[in-house]
Formats: C-alpha cells, structure tokens, sequence
C-alpha cells in the first residue's frame, strides 16, 4: 500500500528533479522513490 508523504524543498532543487526526471522517463514520485530506495539500500550494505 503506498501512502502519500509531503516535505519542502528549494525552488532549485525541483527544477534539477524536473530535468533529472525529463531525461529519465520518469516522474517526480518516481525519481524520489528510487533516491529513497538506493539510500535505504546503501545504509544496509
């Protein structure tokens, strides 16, 4: 089940997620899902 969550961030930092996502295919949630997932990942190892 996937819950919505909200946070603030800068002005700058949306528009590098913009063009980060733009290039990738991707969409905002997705783009934030994966950062989450890899920092999660890489804390285990």
């Amino acid at each position: 089940m996937k819950k919505v969550i909200t946070f603030k961030v800068e002005d700058d930092v949306i528009k590098d997620l913009d063009t980060y996502a733009q290039k990738h295919g991707l969409n905002r949630s997705e783009v934030i899902r994966k950062a989450i997932l890899k920092l999660i990942e890489e804390d285990k190892n």
